[in-house]
Formats: C-alpha cells, sequence, structure tokens
C-alpha cells in the first residue's frame, strides 16, 4: 500500500491520473514488453481522462 501524501492516515481516494498517450506497450505473461504498441482506447490502461485511482 502507499500514499503520494506521504500520510498513512489519508486515503488515495480522491487522487485522479491523467497520461496523455494514445498507445502503451503490452506485456507477457512474466511482464516482459511484447514489442506491440497498442492503442489505449477501451482498454484499462487509457487514463487520458482524469481517472480515480484510489
Amino acid at each position: 500500500d502507499f500514499n503520494l501524501d506521504g500520510d498513512p492516515a489519508k486515503n488515495n481516494s480522491e487522487w485522479l491520473l491523467t497520461v496523455n498517450a494514445d498507445s502503451y506497450t503490452p506485456v507477457d505473461s512474466t511482464f516482459m514488453t511484447t514489442g506491440e504498441i497498442a492503442p489505449v482506447a477501451d482498454t484499462p490502461m487509457d487514463f487520458r481522462d482524469p481517472t480515480p485511482i484510489g
């Protein structure tokens, strides 16, 4: 567990993540990149709009 504020008494429920990216590099079952460049649209990797991370 981690907290971006550095205060363990607070939770992360109000933090939003935004990543300005249209693609990502998928990983295999050993978490090594596959070399593919995949679109983020309609995937769990789509953080183009502010998304709660807590």
